[in-house]
């Protein structure tokens, strides 16, 4: 399990958990410095995440998940389509990234970006595609480790 955090001045803001660093177990918020229940969202898939598909450039994943969120539990089908690879720099390090999408048949329309960053098993948003709106992006600007 990877965890991927977005900070601003120091604190973390929100975070993933994904399984082989793609797959996204549970998500969570900060505000001050405390969890925020009310955004935490778990995802159980069918399948351990251990025996999940790597990724890989044109793998096409359609997944069938049961969430837990506050509004309680739901099925939802949630698809992960993956491109081919880019180079990606962070800082003054270089790597292979290999974009990918995650949608969800609960929320039509919306896309989540993030880059699969090959030579170190992780990923990290990277942009948001909604309806009615321009796509934004995300730029990471380091990346570290936590023990």
């Amino acid at each position: 399990m990877i965890r991927a955090a977005a900070t601003e001045d120091g604190q973390t803001v929100y975070w993933y958990d994904m399984a082989l660093g793609v797959y996204s177990i549970v998500y969570g918020e900060m505000d001050d410095r405390a969890p925020l229940l009310s955004a935490r969202m778990t995802t159980a898939y069918a399948m351990p995440p251990g025996e999940m598909q790597a990724p890989e450039p044109g793998l096409q994943a359609d997944l069938s998940a049961l969430v837990l969120d506050a509004n309680g539990v739901r099925q939802e089908q949630h698809g992960y389509s993956f491109a081919e690879p880019v180079p990606v720099r962070i800082g003054s390090c270089a790597y292979t990234g290999l974009p990918f999408s995650q949608t969800f048949d609960t929320d039509p329309g919306n896309v989540d970006g993030f880059m699969y960053l090959t030579e170190l098993g992780i990923a990290y948003y990277a942009w948001n595609e909604a309806p009615g709106e321009e796509r934004v992006d995300y730029a990471p600007t380091d990346i570290g480790a936590a023990r």
